[in-house]
Formats: C-alpha cells, structure tokens, sequence
C-alpha cells in the first residue's frame, strides 16, 4: 500500500510529499530533519525501506522532483537542469518552514544535493550520497541510446517502459536484484511522461562537478557499489583524495542500487555518520 502524502505549492510546481516523525514528542527537543531526493525517473517509494528506522531519530521527508508521482511536470518546454531542481527542493523547505536539512540523494539526487550544497551552503548541514556520480562517463551516456541516435531519440521510440527496461542495468545491479524488484523498477519508471525523462537525462548528462566539489566544506558521506557502471569506483576515488574528510563506503560486488539492494546496511552507516555530526 503506497503511503499518503500531500500536496504542496512551491515556486511554479505543485510538489507531492511525505513526512515522517516518530520522534519522542515528550523529549521537547525539535528534531533535525532529513530530506530524501530520489534519482532518475523514480519517485519518494524507492526510500520506503529506509524510513522506519531514521523517523524514529529525525523528522524525514520525502518528496517527488517535479514531474514525478504527483509533482507537476512543467510544460514539455521547460528547461530542467541541476539548479532548477535544487531550487524546487530548497522552495519545498521554505513552504514547509524548515531551515536546514540532511540531505540524502541517491543517484541524479545526489547531484542535486551537490548542487544545492554549493548554491544554498546554509540550508544543506550534512550531505548524504548514494550511488552519485559527479560526470557520467561517455560510455555511460552512449549506453542509453541503446542503438538509436541518442537517449532523446530511444525514449520516443520505445516509450518510458520498454527504456527503462533496456537501460536497467545503469540504475539497477540486475544479477543482484530479484526478478521482482527489476519489474517495479520498470513499472515505477514507465509513470513518468517521455518529456520530463528527457529533460532529467540532458541535466544529468550535462553535470559535471569534478572540479566544483572542492569548494564543498559541509560533512560528506558517500554509499556506492564498487561495481556501478554510472557512479563508478574511479570517481568515488577521485571524491576520496579530493574531500579527504569525506566517509567513503563502496559495497563490494554489488552495482547500482544499493539504496534497495542494501538498505539496512546503508541506513546503519548513515545513522552512524548523523551520529558523529551530533557530537
């Protein structure tokens, strides 16, 4: 059973989100709040299984970037890029009154979450990144135009479904995943509208933050698989000897998608890292 959420006006979008708080309300203490973005074409269900455990510690919200679940898509013309969809999360924040999150992104929200981190420093506290790429390789992106002129030109042949399906491997460890969770992952995609999986495609492909993470001075902590064929281990690395500071924890053997593959693990470490932030 999905979750209700609501509906809230935020810049020029109507925003679909969660929150949940099962913080002890007698502690009088106003609890800490992290923000989930979800990555490509997915949607604020791929964090279920995380939610348990952290809302007995934070305020958790989730919420769909626009054009996903119940956000509105935009028109078809309307430019997406990086720091459109940051915006879109910070203005989430000021409609809901929060001033400062932990920011947990997984895959495209990650980037989102660095980007957001180097334009608003103030409301972004802590970074979490799952499987985040900081440039998508130019295997990567050919990758997605599975046979045709470009990713744009496979999506309006074949339709969300049957690309989500051909290009499954870049956002999901298919020997890893049960056959089940492979098919909610195509069924989930094939929600979103062609033009807004375009949109997110071309920002994604277009991030490039090798340079700009230097600039980064918030705590990081970064959950990848060592075998990702889009946030691949070279650039976990690379983000490794450039944010010294930075936790590092590559799951051995697995691919992308450990945010579903492993969550218990991934949530253990982020509880671990919100921890020493509390200190």
């Amino acid at each position: 059973m999905k979750l209700p959420a609501q509906t809230i006006r935020a810049r020029d979008i109507d925003i679909e989100y969660h929150i949940s708080d099962f913080t002890t309300p007698w502690s009088g203490v106003e609890p800490q709040t992290i923000l989930m973005h979800h990555g490509f074409c997915r949607n604020m269900e791929f964090w279920r299984q995380w939610v348990p455990q952290l809302a007995t510690q934070f305020r958790v919200v989730r919420f769909n970037s626009r054009g996903c679940g119940a956000t509105s898509p935009g028109l078809p013309e309307d430019p997406y890029g990086s720091s459109v969809l940051a915006a879109d999360a910070i203005a989430l924040l000021d409609a809901l009154e929060i001033d400062e999150v932990h920011w947990i992104g997984e895959s495209s929200g990650g980037l989102f979450g660095l980007t957001a981190a180097l334009a608003y420093p103030s409301r972004i506290r802590t970074l979490t990144l799952v499987n985040t790429p900081l440039k998508v390789s130019e295997a990567a992106t050919r990758s997605y135009s599975v046979g045709h002129d470009d990713h744009a030109a496979a999506i309006r042949k074949l339709g969300m479904r049957e690309f989500a399906r051909q290009t499954l491997e870049n956002r999901l460890d298919t020997v890893a995943a049960p056959r089940e969770v492979q098919d909610w992952y195509i069924d989930e995609m094939a929600k979103v509208p062609e033009h807004v999986a375009i949109g997110h495609l071309d920002l994604t492909f277009e991030a490039d933050l090798l340079e700009r993470i230097r600039d980064l001075k918030l705590p990081i902590l970064n959950l990848a698989g060592d075998r990702s064929k889009v946030a691949e281990r070279s650039q976990m690395e690379y983000m490794q000897r450039v944010l010294p500071s930075m936790r590092l924890v590559l799951f051995p053997g697995v691919g992308h998608g450990v945010n579903v593959l492993r969550p218990e693990q991934c949530v253990a470490e982020v509880e671990r890292f919100l921890k020493e932030q509390r200190r």
